[in-house]
């Protein structure tokens, strides 16, 4: 694989521990992991239609 697709799927990967990470403790309305979602989901894709 290129570097630049390893780094791509390495980057996702960490994301994805991140996010299921923290949906452990959304029941306990520490995160306000909703109002994350709306902004980011929309920026992570650009940036990853960026990459590749």
């Amino acid at each position: 694989m290129p570097v630049k697709q390893q780094l791509v799927m390495s980057v996702l990967y960490g994301v994805t521990i991140f996010f299921f990470v923290i949906l452990q403790f959304q029941q306990t309305h520490l995160l306000p992991i909703g109002h994350f979602l709306n902004i980011l989901s929309p920026r992570i894709k650009m940036w990853v239609d960026q990459l590749l």
